[in-house]
């Protein structure tokens, strides 16, 4: 924690990478929704009791990731094997930290890395 928060006083981006050993598929515990539910919180939905019509969803409790906390972390990212693959090539999944004090800068990202932009601001 010490060298995220140093990188990212002196104005570097910073991501922490974690690679699931024990599940080389990466279906448990580190899935794409597994990722937004930690930094942004549980998804909830909000139906209208007359119509049970779905009106709103929405990343609410439990957040790790928000202004004023673990600003350090640019992104949070996802090493995993490539399933079926060969060789033993490697993806990089990348999770942006939208109230990070210093954010990736995704378009100067080389195509291998793939990204998770947040698609708009948690409540």
């Amino acid at each position: 924690m010490k060298q995220i928060q140093s990188a990212s006083k002196k104005g570097k981006p910073t991501v922490l990478l974690l690679y699931n050993n024990l599940d080389p598929l990466q279906l448990h515990g580190t899935e794409n929704h597994d990722f937004e539910h930690a930094m942004y919180g549980e998804l909830t939905v909000v139906i209208d009791p007359i119509n049970r019509a779905n009106v709103d969803s929405f990343h609410g409790k439990n957040k790790l990731f928000q202004e004023g906390k673990n600003t350090s972390f640019s992104a949070l990212g996802r090493l995993s094997k490539r399933p079926f693959s060969a060789d033993e090539s490697l993806d990089v999944t990348l999770f942006e930290n939208i109230h990070a004090r210093v954010p990736v800068d995704y378009d100067a990202l080389p195509a291998c890395f793939k990204v998770v932009r947040a698609k708009r601001l948690v409540i």
